[in-house]
């Protein structure tokens, strides 16, 4: 996909919760696929951009980091907090 894009199916909330004041509860399958819906999407391979400067937090909202996920114990709240 080098510089490229590709169309993927993302969840996302369903727009019924949009002005709710309570949040939906997607514990199970049965949940996520009541409270959720597929909206098809173009995902871009934005490496090139991040990483020459082009494109950063700024003008997309979000940036690449590369983390050693290896050495973090995602179960432990604190360990995940001091890493990230």
């Amino acid at each position: 996909m080098a510089g490229g894009s590709v169309s993927a199916n993302v969840r996302y909330i369903n727009t019924a919760w949009r002005d709710r004041e309570d949040l939906p509860r997607i514990g199970s399958r049965d949940t996520r696929r009541a409270n959720t819906s597929f909206h098809s999407v173009d995902v871009s391979d934005v490496r090139r951009e991040l990483t020459s400067g082009e494109m950063g937090l700024d003008d997309a909202g979000f940036t690449l980091a590369n983390l050693a996920a290896d050495d973090v114990d995602f179960t432990d709240p604190e360990n995940v907090r001091v890493l990230y």
